[in-house]
């Protein structure tokens, strides 16, 4: 499928390749064809997709590993893929490893320059946790947690601010890398009474925590 066209016929080529002149363009007007391209083809039985995954998530990309593809002209439709080959190494500039997705096109829905979405189901050894991300914290001394944990005299609950190690923001969720085991109580939405020691009790309506 010719997908751009420099040179019309009857056109004189220079022995670069180019046309000399003007020369009309998709778009009804026209440029000086002075490149080295006369026409671009495409073949978009099966489409490339082009991938910067992050540091994080690179360990898990295998070639032959299924994708899903989300484009947003489609809504509610999902195109299959498979990885075909990866860079197999990390930009240093973006800390990313260029993937490549093909992914069969027979109908020609999916054109070339589109953007989509892609989705990996990887395994990851050491899943981090998530917390919302309206219960961080940031003080002086880095990225803290409100958790709830037993008083002294196991009446009641009270406020330990737990430092953290946060890895990829994901807007309503944050990965927690280390801090947490996994079985705290956070507390979502910190105010300025949450501090270091605070007593909290249920409340009996059944809305939660309150301070003490």
């Amino acid at each position: 499928m010719v997908t751009a066209r420099n040179v019309d016929a009857g056109a004189l080529i220079s022995p670069t390749g180019a046309g000399q002149g003007a020369s009309p363009t998709s778009t009804g007007g026209t440029q000086a064809a002075n490149g080295y391209e006369m026409f671009r083809v495409a073949q978009i039985g099966t489409i490339r997709i082009l991938i910067n995954v992050p540091q994080a998530n690179a360990p898990g990309i295998r070639t032959g590993m299924p994708a899903d593809v989300l484009v947003n002209e489609f809504p509610g439709r999902t195109f299959t893929g498979k990885v075909t080959r990866t860079a197999n190494s990390l930009d240093p500039n973006s800390r990313t490893m260029l993937v490549e997705v093909q992914v069969p096109n027979p109908d020609g829905k999916l054109l070339p320059g589109m953007y989509s979405e892609v989705r990996f189901s990887s395994h990851r050894d050491s899943p981090p946790l998530l917390v919302p991300g309206d219960s961080l914290i940031t003080a002086n001394n880095g990225i803290q947690l409100a958790v709830l944990r037993d008083s002294e005299d196991g009446k009641s609950k009270q406020i330990h601010l737990q430092t953290v190690k946060i890895g990829r923001d994901y807007g309503a969720e944050t990965e927690v890398i280390s801090g947490l085991e996994g079985t705290e109580t956070v507390v979502v939405n910190p105010g300025d009474e949450v501090h270091e020691g605070a007593l909290v009790k249920t409340d009996s309506a059944g809305r939660g925590a309150s301070k003490q």
